[in-house]
Protein backbone atom coordinates (compact mmCIF):
# COMPACT_ATOMS: atom_id res chain seq x y z
CA UNK A 1 0.00 0.00 0.00
CA UNK A 2 2.90 2.37 0.45
CA UNK A 3 4.27 1.64 -2.50
CA UNK A 4 1.15 2.83 -4.40
CA UNK A 5 0.96 6.29 -2.25
CA UNK A 6 4.25 7.10 -3.04
CA UNK A 7 3.75 6.22 -6.81
CA UNK A 8 0.86 8.74 -7.02
CA UNK A 9 2.67 11.07 -5.42
CA UNK A 10 5.32 10.52 -7.96
CA UNK A 11 3.13 10.99 -10.50
CA UNK A 12 1.13 14.20 -9.23
CA UNK A 13 4.38 15.87 -8.67
CA UNK A 14 5.76 14.78 -11.95
CA UNK A 15 2.64 16.19 -14.01
CA UNK A 16 2.81 19.37 -11.56
CA UNK A 17 6.42 20.22 -12.61
CA UNK A 18 5.38 18.98 -16.32
CA UNK A 19 2.04 21.83 -16.07
CA UNK A 20 4.82 24.38 -14.69
CA UNK A 21 7.80 24.19 -17.28
CA UNK A 22 4.86 24.34 -19.81
CA UNK A 23 3.66 27.47 -18.76
CA UNK A 24 7.05 28.30 -18.09
CA UNK A 25 8.59 27.86 -21.45
CA UNK A 26 5.77 27.99 -23.90
CA UNK A 27 5.87 30.66 -25.81
CA UNK A 28 2.71 32.53 -27.29
CA UNK A 29 3.15 35.58 -29.86
CA UNK A 30 2.52 39.20 -28.86
CA UNK A 31 2.93 42.40 -31.49
CA UNK A 32 3.51 46.01 -30.48
CA UNK A 33 3.70 49.11 -32.68
CA UNK A 34 6.05 51.84 -31.95
CA UNK A 35 5.72 55.62 -34.14
CA UNK A 36 7.51 58.58 -34.14
CA UNK A 37 8.08 61.59 -36.12
CA UNK A 38 11.86 62.39 -36.56
CA UNK A 39 11.63 66.32 -37.83
CA UNK A 40 13.66 68.15 -40.42
CA UNK A 41 14.69 64.79 -41.74
CA UNK A 42 13.90 63.13 -45.38
CA UNK A 43 13.05 59.65 -45.22
CA UNK A 44 15.52 57.92 -47.56
CA UNK A 45 18.37 59.45 -44.57
CA UNK A 46 16.69 58.07 -41.32
CA UNK A 47 16.06 54.71 -43.52
CA UNK A 48 19.65 54.63 -44.48
CA UNK A 49 20.98 55.30 -40.94
CA UNK A 50 19.03 52.89 -39.66
CA UNK A 51 19.60 50.03 -42.22
CA UNK A 52 23.30 50.55 -41.46
CA UNK A 53 23.46 47.59 -38.53
CA UNK A 54 26.63 49.50 -37.14
CA UNK A 55 24.49 52.11 -35.72
CA UNK A 56 22.26 50.14 -33.89
CA UNK A 57 25.02 50.18 -31.05
CA UNK A 58 24.01 54.42 -31.23
CA UNK A 59 20.41 53.66 -30.92
CA UNK A 60 19.69 50.75 -28.53
CA UNK A 61 21.23 50.94 -24.93
CA UNK A 62 20.98 47.04 -24.60
CA UNK A 63 23.39 45.89 -27.34
CA UNK A 64 26.76 45.17 -26.55
CA UNK A 65 28.45 43.96 -29.90
CA UNK A 66 27.52 42.08 -33.19
CA UNK A 67 29.01 40.53 -36.23
CA UNK A 68 27.78 41.00 -39.56
CA UNK A 69 27.51 37.36 -40.82
CA UNK A 70 26.63 37.71 -44.91
CA UNK A 71 25.35 40.44 -47.22
CA UNK A 72 23.68 40.39 -50.81
CA UNK A 73 21.72 43.03 -53.50
CA UNK A 74 22.07 46.43 -53.86
CA UNK A 75 20.12 49.57 -53.25
CA UNK A 76 17.01 48.10 -54.22
CA UNK A 77 17.30 45.39 -52.40
CA UNK A 78 19.78 44.86 -49.65
CA UNK A 79 19.88 41.98 -47.77
CA UNK A 80 22.07 40.93 -44.61
CA UNK A 81 22.49 38.74 -42.03
CA UNK A 82 24.06 39.81 -38.09
CA UNK A 83 24.65 38.01 -35.17
CA UNK A 84 24.51 39.81 -31.48
CA UNK A 85 24.63 40.08 -27.83
CA UNK A 86 22.85 42.25 -25.94
CA UNK A 87 21.76 42.31 -22.27
CA UNK A 88 18.22 42.68 -20.41
CA UNK A 89 17.03 46.34 -19.13
CA UNK A 90 16.00 45.03 -16.20
CA UNK A 91 17.90 41.92 -15.78
CA UNK A 92 21.37 43.25 -16.60
CA UNK A 93 23.55 40.03 -15.72
CA UNK A 94 21.69 37.91 -17.98
CA UNK A 95 22.54 37.73 -21.50
CA UNK A 96 21.32 36.70 -24.85
CA UNK A 97 22.84 36.15 -28.77
CA UNK A 98 20.70 37.01 -31.27
CA UNK A 99 20.87 35.93 -35.30
CA UNK A 100 19.11 38.40 -37.55
CA UNK A 101 18.20 38.33 -41.07
CA UNK A 102 17.36 41.60 -42.80
CA UNK A 103 15.49 42.99 -45.83
CA UNK A 104 16.17 46.54 -46.88
CA UNK A 105 14.39 48.13 -49.47
CA UNK A 106 12.39 51.00 -51.33
CA UNK A 107 9.04 50.71 -51.50
CA UNK A 108 7.06 53.83 -53.81
CA UNK A 109 7.59 57.04 -51.43
CA UNK A 110 8.75 54.95 -48.39
CA UNK A 111 11.35 52.57 -47.47
CA UNK A 112 11.47 49.19 -45.41
CA UNK A 113 13.51 47.11 -43.31
CA UNK A 114 12.07 43.97 -42.50
CA UNK A 115 13.84 41.92 -40.16
CA UNK A 116 13.57 38.07 -38.50
CA UNK A 117 15.33 37.30 -35.20
CA UNK A 118 16.43 34.12 -33.30
CA UNK A 119 17.55 35.24 -29.40
CA UNK A 120 19.09 32.77 -27.41
CA UNK A 121 19.45 32.25 -24.03
CA UNK A 122 21.63 29.59 -21.43
CA UNK A 123 24.06 28.79 -24.28
CA UNK A 124 21.85 28.21 -26.88
CA UNK A 125 19.80 26.13 -24.99
CA UNK A 126 15.99 28.49 -24.97
CA UNK A 127 15.33 30.76 -28.42
CA UNK A 128 12.46 32.95 -29.03
CA UNK A 129 11.76 34.28 -32.24
CA UNK A 130 10.59 37.61 -32.97
CA UNK A 131 9.95 40.00 -36.38
CA UNK A 132 9.89 43.55 -37.37
CA UNK A 133 9.03 45.66 -40.18
CA UNK A 134 10.14 49.46 -39.92
CA UNK A 135 8.47 51.82 -42.33
CA UNK A 136 10.08 55.47 -43.10
CA UNK A 137 7.82 57.90 -44.58
CA UNK A 138 7.94 61.35 -45.52
CA UNK A 139 5.32 63.59 -43.76
CA UNK A 140 5.37 67.05 -43.54
CA UNK A 141 9.18 68.09 -43.58
CA UNK A 142 9.99 65.30 -41.53
CA UNK A 143 10.14 61.30 -41.84
CA UNK A 144 7.39 59.13 -39.95
CA UNK A 145 9.02 56.00 -38.68
CA UNK A 146 6.80 53.06 -37.81
CA UNK A 147 7.99 49.94 -36.48
CA UNK A 148 5.49 47.08 -35.93
CA UNK A 149 7.38 44.24 -33.28
CA UNK A 150 6.03 40.69 -33.40
CA UNK A 151 7.63 38.67 -30.56
CA UNK A 152 7.34 34.89 -29.01
CA UNK A 153 7.08 35.29 -25.07
CA UNK A 154 6.73 32.52 -22.02
CA UNK A 155 3.52 32.70 -20.95
CA UNK A 156 4.48 33.60 -16.94
CA UNK A 157 7.33 36.22 -18.63
CA UNK A 158 4.56 38.15 -20.58
CA UNK A 159 5.04 41.32 -18.43
CA UNK A 160 8.90 40.87 -18.34
CA UNK A 161 9.25 40.59 -22.48
CA UNK A 162 6.69 42.99 -22.43
CA UNK A 163 8.76 45.67 -20.41
CA UNK A 164 12.04 44.83 -22.42
CA UNK A 165 10.46 44.92 -25.85
CA UNK A 166 9.16 48.64 -24.72
CA UNK A 167 12.44 49.92 -23.15
CA UNK A 168 14.46 49.13 -26.09
CA UNK A 169 12.26 50.40 -29.28
CA UNK A 170 11.09 53.04 -27.01
CA UNK A 171 15.43 53.81 -27.09
CA UNK A 172 15.62 53.45 -30.72
CA UNK A 173 13.22 55.76 -31.18
CA UNK A 174 14.38 58.27 -29.00
CA UNK A 175 17.70 58.09 -30.14
CA UNK A 176 16.57 58.19 -33.51
CA UNK A 177 15.11 61.36 -32.87
CA UNK A 178 18.18 62.91 -30.82
CA UNK A 179 20.32 62.00 -33.61
CA UNK A 180 18.68 63.72 -35.86
CA UNK A 181 18.33 66.84 -33.89
CA UNK A 182 21.87 66.71 -33.73
CA UNK A 183 22.89 67.31 -36.96
CA UNK A 184 23.02 70.48 -38.93
CA UNK A 185 19.40 71.35 -40.59
CA UNK A 186 20.90 71.14 -44.10
CA UNK A 187 22.66 67.71 -43.79
CA UNK A 188 19.27 65.80 -42.01
CA UNK A 189 17.10 67.44 -45.16
CA UNK A 190 18.81 67.27 -48.31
Amino acid sequence: MRTVRWSKKRIFYTAAMAVVLYFLLCARKQSVTFETIVHNSKAVDVWEFVADFSNMKKLNPTMLDFDILSESGNYDHWRYSAQYTEFLSHLPFVHNTAQAHFSVRPSGDAYVIQSTHTTCFAAQLYCLKSSSEFWFSPTGGGTNCTERVTYECPLLLGPLCRSEVMYQRTHVMDNLKKHFVSLPFATASM
